[in-house]
């Protein structure tokens, strides 16, 4: 999670990261996880990165209201991946600006 927090402005989520737990995971056998429990509506996407290697596979860190709330892997293509990318993969980390995005299942 590292390298998606490298650029962010700031030290509000950096300091939440020795707090996360993890409360549940995807169903469909990806690793993504979520740090809270509620809805997904109200997401706001905070930091992306490419996977390298892949046909545009991406990590995906959320926050709801300030607080982290989800770290999403989405792949493009076949199966789910069952783990995480090796932290040298992700390119291009980046914090988009002013991107809010509403996830729904």
């Amino acid at each position: 999670m590292s390298v998606l927090l490298d650029n962010l402005d700031g030290i509000l989520f950096w300091t939440q990261i020795a707090d996360l737990r993890v409360v549940s995971g995807c169903s469909c056998g990806c690793p993504t996880v979520d740090f809270r429990s509620g809805p997904d509506d109200g997401l706001e996407l905070i930091a992306d990165a490419k996977v390298a290697g892949t046909d545009g596979d991406a990590v995906l860190l959320f926050a709801r209201d300030g607080v982290l709330d989800r770290l999403e892997y989405m792949w493009v293509g076949g199966p789910p991946p069952a783990t995480w990318p090796s932290p040298e993969l992700l390119v291009e980390p980046r914090r988009p600006a002013d991107v809010a995005i509403e996830v729904t299942d």
